[in-house]
């Protein structure tokens, strides 16, 4: 899944940095960017992810987009 979730990234902001699986605090998306990817996601997975689950610690790493995607798919 996580391959997935990076070619979604990197779709919407091409030369994005995964060296360590964090972007979100060093200001590689914006927030159009990570309202796109939502959308991408949600697309991708047949999925809606709740407003309450959008925030930054969900969205900092793959590890936790990866986490909300499983939890949105039961």
């Amino acid at each position: 899944m996580k391959n997935e979730i990076k070619k979604i990234l990197i779709k919407i902001k091409p030369g994005i940095k995964f060296k360590n699986d964090f972007f979100i605090k060093k200001g590689e998306l914006d927030s159009l960017d990570i309202i796109t990817f939502i959308f991408e996601v949600e697309k991708k997975y047949k999925i809606k992810i709740n407003v309450d689950q959008i925030n930054s610690n969900n969205f900092l790493n793959l590890k936790n987009i990866e986490n909300i995607i499983k939890i949105n798919l039961k």
